[in-house]
C-alpha cells in the first residue's frame, strides 16, 4: 500500500519503502512525533465508532484510523533497525497502549468475534497485521513485555473457541516474530527461553500452539520458532507435561487425526516424543 505523506518541508516520502520510512523518522524539520500528533484524533474515532450499536465505521473514518496504522506497521517493515531504533520510546508507548485498548474493546464489546473468531472491519484487521512488523524490532518488543501486551493479546485470541484463518495466522506471526527477534538482539532482548516462559505464564504460548494449526499451511517464521522452542529443553521438561496448559494443548492437537499431516504437528510429535522420554527416564 502506497502511503505518500508531505513533511513540513515541503518533501513528499513513502512511508512503504526503505528510503521513504527511513527518511520519515529522521525528518530534519523536526522530531518524531507522527504517533501523539495523530493518536488523539484516532482515539476520539474509534469512541464515537463503540458508542454505536453496530459499531460500523464509515469508509472515512476507516481512511483516517488506516493511515495511522499502516504508517506504523510500514515504518517497522521498511526502516533500517538502526533508523527505527531512533523513534522516541515514548512514542512507541503511546502507539502501544493504543493498540492494547482496541484489542481489549475488541476482546470484550465485538460479539462476532468472541462467536465467530472472525474480524468484522477492515480497520481491526489493520491493527492486528500491523503488529507483525512490530513484532521485529526491539523496542516494541521490550515495551509489548514491560506493559503486558502479550497478556492482553490472549484474552483476545482466547475468547472464541475456534478462530478464523487469517487473524489467526496475524497472531501467531507476531509471536513468532518476538520469538525470532531473541536471535537478532541477542545483546539486548532476553533469552529465547525467558520470552518463551513470558508467553507461556500469560496463556500466550498455549494460544500460540493452539492458533498454529488453524491455517492448512504455516509460515516459515510459525516453523522456525517452533525449531526454537524445541531447542528449550529445560522449559519444554517443565511446561511441555499433560498437567500444564501447553502439554494439554500439544496432547489435544496430536489426538486429531485431520491435522495428521499438518507441518506444525511434526514439530509437536518431537516435543512430545521428548516430553515422554523425560517422564520414563523419570520412572
Amino acid at each position: 500500500m502506497t502511503v505518500n505523506i508531505t513533511l513540513p518541508n515541503g518533501r513528499t516520502v513513502n512511508t512503504g519503502t526503505k528510503e521513504g520510512a527511513n527518511y520519515f523518522i529522521q525528518d530534519p524539520s523536526g522530531p518524531f512525533e507522527f504517533f501523539s500528533q495523530n493518536l488523539e484524533h484516532v482515539k476520539q474515532v474509534c469512541d464515537r465508532i463503540y458508542q454505536r450499536r453496530n459499531k460500523t465505521p464509515t469508509p472515512q473514518e476507516i481512511n483516517e484510523i488506516g493511515l495511522l496504522y499502516t504508517v506504523a506497521s510500514q515504518l517497522a517493515e521498511n526502516a533500517d533497525y538502526d533508523v527505527f531504533a531512533k523513534i522516541p520510546v515514548n512514542e512507541i508507548h503511546l502507539y502501544m497502549e493504543h493498540v492494547m485498548v482496541e484489542i481489549g474493546r475488541m476482546t470484550e464489546s465485538n460479539s462476532n468475534w468472541a462467536r465467530t473468531g472472525a474480524l468484522t472491519h477492515y480497520h481491526e484487521q489493520m491493527l492486528l497485521e500491523g503488529l507483525i512488523g512490530l513484532a521485529m524490532q526491539r523496542v516494541p518488543i521490550k515495551l509489548a513485555f514491560e506493559m503486558d501486551f502479550f497478556v492482553t493479546l490472549a484474552m483476545f485470541a482466547s475468547a472464541p473457541s475456534t478462530v478464523a484463518e487469517d487473524p489467526a495466522e496475524t497472531i501467531t506471526m507476531i509471536v513468532a516474530n518476538v520469538a525470532i527477534s531473541t536471535l537478532v538482539y541477542k545483546e539486548e532482548l532476553p533469552s529465547t527461553a525467558k520470552v518463551f516462559a513470558k508467553l507461556e505464564s500469560c496463556g500466550m504460548l498455549e494460544q500460540f500452539i493452539r492458533l498454529s494449526v488453524v491455517c492448512p499451511m504455516s509460515s516459515p517464521g510459525v516453523l522456525k520458532c517452533y525449531d526454537q522452542l524445541h531447542a528449550c529443553s529445560s522449559f519444554i521438561e517443565k511446561k511441555f507435561t499433560e498437567d500444564q496448559p501447553c502439554g494439554k494443548a500439544c496432547k489435544e492437537i496430536l489426538g486429531r487425526s485431520s491435522l495428521n499431516r499438518h507441518p506444525v504437528v511434526g514439530k509437536l510429535r518431537m516435543i512430545a516424543s521428548f516430553t515422554n522420554w523425560i517422564e520414563k527416564r523419570a520412572d
